[in-house]
């Protein structure tokens, strides 16, 4: 795994040739662990203070729905850094597959061009999360203060319904993941190297 991370890494800017279905996966691998640890990293701190003002609420005699008003309220206040730090990571995502996604195409005896329609859809979709963002923070601060639940429940099906556009680029990353490679040489190179 650590050859195929070393190859891509010294790839980045290779939109030429092929790359195995094995070393793509590796490479996704890599990513997506990368992606676990930086979002537990930029959503802990948040979800530690919410936990920590909740709990201080309900010691101190408060009931438990003013606890969960008062975690939901520290959420809010931390929000749109965590949407700004999701779409920097979603851009950096972008630049560290798009070759990889390219080269995989390639190997299947595709054009690279579909990479661009993938990108252009996730592009898209972290435009829109950037868009909302302060409806996502609004959303928050609503249910933080429980005055009016259920159209903070309603706004909060909205913006997920919106949120599903971001899963189209993934399914489209898996789908081209697993498309079969061109036997022997095709038009965009030779064999690609496995690792």
């Amino acid at each position: 795994m650590l050859q195929a991370v070393r190859y891509h890494l010294s790839h980045l800017a290779d939109f030429s040739g092929r790359d195995a279905r094995q070393t793509f996966w590796y490479w996704f691998l890599a990513l997506f662990i990368l992606n676990i640890v930086v979002g537990l990293a930029m959503s802990l701190p948040a979800t530690i203070s919410a936990t920590t003002t909740a709990l201080e609420a309900t010691r101190s005699g408060g009931d438990p729905a003013a606890a969960q008003a008062a975690a939901m309220a520290g959420m809010a206040g931390s929000m749109r850094s965590m949407i700004i730090a999701g779409i920097v990571l979603g851009l950096v995502n972008v630049v560290l597959l798009a070759a990889a996604l390219v080269r995989r195409l390639h190997d299947s005896g595709q054009s690279g061009l579909w990479a661009a329609l993938v990108g252009a859809i996730y592009l898209f979709s972290l435009w829109q999360n950037w868009s909302s963002a302060d409806q996502m923070v609004e959303v928050m601060r609503q249910m933080s203060s429980a005055s009016n639940p259920a159209s903070a429940i309603e706004a909060q099906a909205q913006l997920a319904r919106q949120s599903l556009l971001g899963y189209v680029p993934i399914v489209l990353v898996i789908v081209i993941g697993l498309l079969r490679s061109t036997p022997g040489q095709n038009r965009y190179g030779e064999v690609p190297v496995r690792f």
